[in-house]
């Protein structure tokens, strides 16, 4: 008997909407996750909730959010580990607007994709 394998599927779009973010990968999967697991997601203004990058096609950056989450967190049912400490500390400033991308040295595209 031939055993089936299926083959590697990676990351190809991400809509947010409805209070989930939905994570298409390249063999047709549709992955939703509640936008509650990830607070920092959660609690930003619209702009920001939309403003993010697919990163190596395993995964979701928000550079101004600080935050990001992968394809294989999701599939383990995992949220953010962030303390609510750590939330508080970052809310603060984000309602300050004193948020600034995690990599502010480096150029957009830098990230390369995983084969």
């Amino acid at each position: 008997m031939t055993e089936f394998r299926p083959k590697q599927s990676y990351l190809d779009s991400v809509t947010i909407d409805n209070g989930y973010i939905n994570l298409t990968l390249t063999d047709g999967r549709i992955l939703m996750v509640p936008v509650r697991w990830f607070p920092r997601v959660a609690y930003a203004r619209e702009e920001d909730r939309q403003d993010f990058e697919i990163i190596g096609r395993r995964g979701v950056a928000w550079f101004q959010l600080e935050t990001d989450l992968t394809v294989e967190q999701v599939l383990q049912g995992q949220g953010s580990d962030e303390s609510e400490a750590s939330f508080k500390t970052w809310q603060e400033s984000y309602n300050r607007g004193e948020t600034e991308s995690a990599f502010p040295f480096l150029p957009a595209g830098i990230f390369f994709e995983l084969e």
